[in-house]
């Protein structure tokens, strides 16, 4: 049955035995790559002290190392947009008291509440 285990195709054919090896290869890499989480505890067992918690050396998550490297970067969060003016005073937004151009805002359609203009009666 050598050769109903795949169908014959232009790709390389490799031998069972070294399909065998590059799964393996592929499974070890997975499994040490995959993160590591201590067992989960009986509910009333509690231990602040696990058997197999992570050490120091497994907490090089790429992302929170850069998410660390950016909070704590001194041009992070301060955006490239000036928001004083040359006074040094802030923009300053008040409310807006005329309804006349947001009258299709008064209203929420998705509870029925509105009132269909003169228009769209």
């Amino acid at each position: 049955m050598e050769c109903c285990r795949r169908p014959n195709r232009s790709d390389v054919h490799l031998s069972v035995e070294e399909e065998a090896k590059l799964e393996e290869q592929t499974r070890d890499f997975f499994d040490h790559t995959a993160p590591k989480r201590h067992t989960k505890p009986q509910r009333s067992d509690y231990s602040s002290n696990y058997v197999d918690a992570l050490a120091a050396a497994d907490s090089g998550i790429p992302e929170y190392l850069e998410f660390q490297r950016l909070e704590n970067d001194p041009q992070t969060g301060t955006g490239f947009i000036k928001v004083e003016n040359d006074n040094g005073r802030n923009f300053n937004l008040e409310p807006d008291s005329d309804t006349s151009c947001h009258a299709s805002c008064k209203g929420n359609p998705a509870t029925n509440d509105w009132i269909p203009a003169a228009l769209d009666a």
